[in-house]
C-alpha cells in the first residue's frame, strides 16, 4: 500500500539524461505521470519528453510547486534552487555535481529543506545507486 506522500506533485528542473532517468524510474515505480512536471528550456527536448512520458506536464518555466528536483548543470543549481523555493517548494533534491548543501540552502532560504544526492550512471538504465548528503 502506498501513502499519499508518495504521490505528491513534484517538479523536475532539467530534462536531460539523469533528470529523465529519474522521472522514468518514478513512473516505473507507480508514481502517476500526471503528478510530475519537467521544466526544460529547450522546446525540442520538451516535445521529446512529452512523447517519452505521456501525462507528464512539460514547461519552459518553474510554476508553483511543493517539491523540486534540481537536474541542471552545476552553474545553474543555486539559481534554480532559489527559484524553486520562490515557487513554494518546501523540499528540494539536487543531483547537480559539486554544489554543496550549504550553498543550495543559502540560495533556498530557511523555509526549504535541501538534500543532495549523486546518482551513478547505471541509474540511467534503472540499475543505479545514489549517495545522499543532508
Amino acid at each position: 500500500m502506498t501513502s499519499p506522500a508518495q504521490h505528491q506533485p513534484i517538479t523536475f528542473v532539467g530534462g536531460g539524461n539523469m533528470g529523465s532517468a529519474l522521472v522514468g524510474g518514478l513512473i516505473a515505480a507507480g508514481w502517476p505521470a500526471t503528478s510530475i512536471t519537467i521544466v526544460e528550456l529547450s522546446a525540442d527536448r520538451r516535445n521529446a519528453l512529452a512523447t517519452l512520458f505521456p501525462g507528464v506536464v512539460t514547461s519552459a518555466e518553474i510554476g508553483p510547486c511543493s517539491a523540486g528536483v534540481i537536474a541542471v548543470k552545476p552553474p545553474l543549481a543555486a539559481q534554480t534552487c532559489a527559484q524553486l523555493a520562490q515557487a513554494g517548494a518546501k523540499r528540494v533534491l539536487s543531483i547537480a555535481a559539486g554544489i554543496s548543501v550549504a550553498t543550495l540552502q543559502e540560495a533556498a532560504g530557511s523555509g526549504t529543506a535541501v538534500v543532495r544526492a549523486m546518482p551513478n550512471t547505471p541509474a540511467l538504465v534503472g540499475e543505479g545507486a545514489a549517495g545522499i548528503c543532508v
